[in-house]
């Protein structure tokens, strides 16, 4: 059963994996540019307004990797390399609750198909699953290695490859900082801070990064406006992907708790990804990879206080049915081709009557599209995408706010924003109705929200162009219209 289980998750990942990242071909874009130019990126290239914008690449060394690959051996080479990354992440996981001694085979089982639904979050290529590796290993080392001198080798090695591959593994920094806190060996847990800082600093990038850190602690306008940044319960809630398996996890771990204590260092390191991944739906697959070996100890308890076998094969069969019918709905909407730029849910007609029609001057895009663009149309320069929407484009406000202003409720803003960015055509994204579930809905009546906020979203600058003389609708499809200035 657990064959087919696994079968099933790396058919659906491999599915999953041709729904495009809205990040993927800002990362092309740019790994192309720096092996062209032979030199990292430190402004905003292939944006129009802000070209000249300090936007500097912190997944540089991905960036590249990314490109040579696609260039070289074809996307489908990069989708077999993350599905190698997602068994690696499963066995390592498996390997280090064995040699913690937290679970036995069948407890490890469900443990390991319930950690894949937490898994099945990312969609496509994307470099957010090299920090849940990264945390992985982590673990791993910590557990197998006796010597602390080889184990702070590795950590000095992740963090100095890692910190070049995603800026976001400094994330992980609590990790072996409290792993190998002892009170009775203080002077190997003060030895390894140093040198965890200067794998950090081990990036060509280094001064910027900090930076970086800083404008993201500055302003947290991105995090009310990209939905990976939302928190965990935002709507609409995925019951299946999100609120079961939490559920499941730390019900086991409380109940673990109060018969066999999880050490305090090792609770506190639960306690940060558990606020991670509940603050940020990014983090949560961070989380449920982290406290996997801690869930697979707490289900062999439960097992061995019940003492019937009956319940723990109803218990098992329930876990296998469950992630099945989670896969099962993830396979049936996974996109069913193998073009990379193909991906029914992007604009590839209107971008090609675009490009057909020759427009110059500035171009006015969609985020979630801009990513898009400059993978399968390099030669545009596009407003935005996804890089950096915590970058400063004036001295008050971000490239994320700025975009924002263009829907506003007035009028004269956005006629401004047109004018003073020089906009000379625009794609608009016709607003989609969210899908609310049962559940969504028993929980916006719950908080007395009318459910028309979430069904129908306005386009003010859509309603803006399609009454403005100034402005000519010259394309329309199901997804976009493109309008172009008289």
């Amino acid at each position: 059963m657990m064959f087919f289980i696994y079968l099933f998750f790396f058919a659906t990942k491999f599915l999953d994996s041709f729904r495009l990242d809205p990040d993927y071909g800002w990362h092309i874009f740019l790994g192309k540019n720096i092996v062209d130019r032979q030199s990292l990126i430190t402004n905003a290239i292939g944006l129009n307004h802000y070209k000249e914008m300090q936007l500097h690449d912190h997944e540089w060394l991905s960036d590249i990797l990314l490109y040579l690959i696609d260039r070289h051996l074809g996307y489908i080479f990069l989708v077999i390399i993350w599905l190698i990354i997602y068994l690696l992440i499963i066995r390592l996981s498996q390997k280090t609750a064995r040699i913690m001694g937290k679970g036995n085979l069948n407890s490890i089982s469900i443990t390991t198909i319930i950690t894949m639904s937490g898994l099945l979050v990312y969609q496509g290529i994307r470099l957010q699953i090299l920090i849940v590796l990264a945390a992985v290993l982590l673990y791993y080392i910590w557990n197998s290695i006796s010597s602390s001198r080889k184990r702070f080798l590795y950590y000095f090695l992740i963090f100095a490859i890692g910190n070049n591959l995603h800026g976001g593994m400094i994330m992980l920094l609590p990790i072996p900082l409290l792993l190998e806190f002892k009170k009775d060996n203080l002077k190997a847990s003060i030895i390894l801070l140093p040198i965890l800082i200067i794998a950090i600093l081990c990036n060509p990038l280094v001064i910027h990064y900090f930076e970086l850190m800083i404008d993201y602690t500055r302003n947290d306008y991105y995090i009310s406006h990209i939905t990976e940044w939302r928190p965990l319960f935002s709507i609409p809630i995925r019951l299946l992907n999100y609120i079961l398996p939490l559920a499941f996890f730390l019900f086991i771990l409380i109940v673990n708790n109060y018969w066999r204590k999880i050490p305090k260092k090792e609770l506190l390191l639960l306690s940060i990804y558990l606020f991670l991944g509940l603050r940020y739906i990014r983090f949560f697959p961070l989380f449920m990879v982290i406290s996997a070996p801690y869930v697979a100890q707490s289900t062999k308890d439960l097992f061995s206080l019940v003492k019937n076998d009956r319940f723990s094969k109803i218990f098992y069969l329930m876990v296998l049915g469950f992630v099945a019918l989670l896969i099962s709905s993830e396979f049936i909407t996974a996109p069913q081709k193998t073009d990379t730029w193909s991906d029914p849910d992007y604009p590839k007609n209107a971008m090609n009557f675009i490009k057909d029609h020759q427009y110059k001057g500035n171009f006015f895009n969609p985020y979630d599209w801009g990513g898009y663009i400059k993978g399968a149309h390099q030669e545009i320069d596009v407003f935005i995408d996804g890089r950096g929407p915590q970058a400063m484009a004036t001295e008050n406000k971000t490239i994320l706010e700025v975009y924002y202003d263009f829907f506003s409720e007035d009028k004269t803003v956005i006629e401004k924003n047109l004018e003073s960015h020089q906009i000379s055509y625009v794609l608009i994204q016709k607003p989609a109705n969210q899908k609310l579930s049962f559940f969504d809905i028993r929980v916006l009546k719950i908080l007395k929200t009318k459910k028309e906020v979430f069904t129908s979203p306005k386009n003010n600058l859509m309603v803006f162009l399609a009454n403005n003389p100034k402005w000519t609708k010259t394309y329309e499809d199901n997804l976009s219209e493109i309008y172009i200035k008289n």
